[in-house]
């Protein structure tokens, strides 16, 4: 038996791969529940997919520099994560199947840019051994002069392939320490109702301001669902 990416049990049935993208079919109790697309950047990181949960990668978390080609070139990598996070996750995040891959990385290409003039940080998170970026997280800076010391917390995302090690947490406490340190220190975020992501964030102290529902619309099945909205005093 083997832990999917999304948390339930069951061994895993590859049906499709390609150079891109690996499909596999979960079952669980015998019951086929899913097919989803995989993103993979490297052969190495099919067999990453089939490890347990346990396994602990060094995680390596830097900041996007727009002045670097290789950081740019990451545009491609970013967008497969935001696509896995919308099919597999059904995550509500700006855009709703059917997904125009060059139509986000365009998005991305924008908020590249926004880093050139500090509007934005984005962090991002290197599997150190793979040389391979599993998640990352953006801290938008709008720089109000009634409120320059607020922030707000965007596209929080991990790869599907590296869920459980802790890599959503360490992005968000290098997120936080570098805010601090930039005088942000009134945090706000906003994350699907029910959503994982919910209880890091309780974890990691952030307060619940409340519920908005029917907010996004589910890219999984068109249902509306609610948004629970954060703060935290850093």
């Amino acid at each position: 038996m083997l832990r999917n990416s999304v948390g339930r049990l069951g061994p895993f049935i590859v049906i499709y791969r390609s150079e891109e993208f690996l499909v596999a079919t979960v079952e669980v109790l015998g019951t086929p529940t899913w097919a989803a697309p995989v993103p993979i950047y490297k052969p190495a990181a099919v067999q990453h997919f089939f490890k347990m949960s346990s396994s602990s990668p060094s995680i390596a978390i830097t900041t996007l520099d727009p002045s670097l080609p290789a950081h740019k070139a990451l545009i491609p990598a970013i967008t497969a994560i935001h696509i896995a996070c919308i099919e597999m996750d059904g995550t509500i995040s700006t855009f709703a199947p059917p997904l125009d891959r060059e139509r986000i990385e365009r998005w991305w290409a924008g908020k590249i840019e926004d880093v050139r003039d500090g509007s934005r940080i984005i962090f991002l998170a290197f599997d150190a051994a793979e040389e391979e970026l599993v998640g990352f997280v953006v801290l938008h800076r709008p720089m109000l002069e009634t409120g320059p010391f607020k922030a707000s917390v965007e596209k929080l995302m991990v790869s599907p392939a590296h869920r459980r090690l802790g890599i959503g947490r360490k992005l968000m406490e290098r997120l936080e320490t570098d805010a601090k340190a930039l005088g942000q220190t009134l945090i706000q975020l906003d994350t699907d109702e029910g959503s994982a992501a919910e209880s890091l964030y309780t974890k990691l102290g952030y307060n619940i301001l409340g519920v908005i529902p029917d907010h996004g619309i589910s890219p999984l099945d068109g249902s509306l669902r609610g948004s629970t909205f954060f703060w935290k005093r850093l």
